[in-house]
Formats: C-alpha cells, sequence, structure tokens
C-alpha cells in the first residue's frame, strides 16, 4: 500500500533542494562568535569572515579554529585581503580569475 507521506530521509533532502545556497558576510568582534561562524558552513552555506574588528592574536585564533572545522567537512578556504576569509562547504567549487591589465 503506498504511503502519502514522505519518509524521514525523503523530506530532509526535499529539505536541503528547497534551501538556497547564499554567501554569509559576517563581522567577529570576539572569540566567543566563532561558533556561529562554523554553524553556517556546517549548514552549507559560503561564509566570508571578516575579522578587521578584532585584535591580531584573537584574529588568529579565529581563523585557526574556522579552518579546523572547515577542513573537517572537506570544505576550502581563501585569504581574501588582510583580515577577510573566505570558507566554503564542500561541493562549492573556488576558483581564481587571472585579471590582465593592458600596459599604458
Amino acid at each position: 500500500m503506498p504511503s502519502d507521506s514522505l519518509s524521514a530521509n525523503e523530506a530532509k533532502g526535499f529539505q536541503l533542494q528547497q534551501q538556497q545556497r547564499q554567501v554569509v558576510v559576517m563581522q567577529l568582534q570576539s572569540f566567543e562568535q566563532v561558533t556561529q561562524a562554523v554553524q553556517i558552513f556546517w549548514q552549507g552555506q559560503t561564509l566570508i569572515l571578516d575579522l578587521t574588528q578584532m585584535d591580531t592574536i584573537q584574529a588568529q585564533r579565529t581563523v585557526d579554529f574556522v579552518a579546523g572545522a572547515n577542513y573537517s567537512i572537506d570544505g576550502q578556504q581563501q585569504h581574501l585581503a588582510p583580515g577577510l576569509f573566505l570558507f566554503a562547504p564542500k561541493g562549492v567549487r573556488l576558483a581564481k580569475a587571472v585579471v590582465e591589465t593592458a600596459e599604458l
């Protein structure tokens, strides 16, 4: 007898398909906020982390923590600029563009 309801696995797969992938920009003020940042890419979102408001030691500690968490899910990371980092979950391809400038 066929059932009209979805199994738990089917419902979860449907929810994942319905979610839009986003790029989330997050500016952290302190290391205590780091778990919020990690949860973003654990949910499949790409994260741009702005650490420009943190002191150097705390910013380095934060990057190390987030990079370790990102590595645990086979994610990728990219340093964008001083204090700015991109963390992408598995399945998001990061590509570098080469910009050529004309000589004047």
